[in-house]
């Protein structure tokens, strides 16, 4: 059993189309299945621009630094409200926000102090 080769789209009908049968082929998709697409897809994007940047003798991209979790969190959080009992938050959000900070300066100063020990 041979496929035909599809011819790329050549008028803005054609690419529509596509866009289209796209869609309606991820719609029949199972959640994992498609989390499991977009995984594939983001590390191909990833490796294509880290393929670019060594060509063209750029270093490599700094890893994302992991946010804590809600429990490694709750240590920040109750610190927060320590230092500022009496103030009203405006959102929920900003006392998180309040939480990373005082977080990551103690990782900063932490990694000052003691370097790569």
């Amino acid at each position: 059993m041979t496929r035909k080769k599809r011819k790329a789209p050549s008028t803005a009908f054609d690419s529509r189309r596509a866009r289209l049968a796209a869609f309606a082929g991820a719609a029949k998709l199972t959640p994992e299945e498609r989390s499991e697409r977009a995984r594939k897809g983001a590390a191909a994007m990833w490796a294509k621009d880290a393929a670019r940047r060594e060509a063209e003798g750029l270093p490599p991209r700094k890893p994302a630094k992991r946010e804590p979790s809600a429990h490694e969190l709750e240590v920040w959080l109750l610190e927060v409200d320590k230092r500022w009992p009496d103030r009203e938050w405006p959102y929920a959000e900003a006392r998180r926000r309040q939480a990373l900070i005082l977080a990551r300066e103690y990782m900063a100063r932490a990694e000052m102090e003691y370097g790569d020990e």
